[in-house]
């Protein structure tokens, strides 16, 4: 985690576990869009990392 000592700023992050990447991809996407909604929240990156 970072920018823990940053006023107004925070990381968020996620984590899903399948055996089909549509189902996560899918899933991140919700909760991407989620996010999104939110006027009060400006989001600066989004990223993805696939293990």
């Amino acid at each position: 985690m970072d920018k823990q000592d940053a006023w107004q700023r925070t990381v968020l992050s996620a984590a899903c576990v399948s055996n089909d990447k549509t189902v996560i991809e899918k899933e991140l996407r919700v909760l991407e869009n989620m996010i999104e909604m939110h006027e009060d929240i400006e989001c600066i990156s989004i990223s993805f990392e696939w293990l």
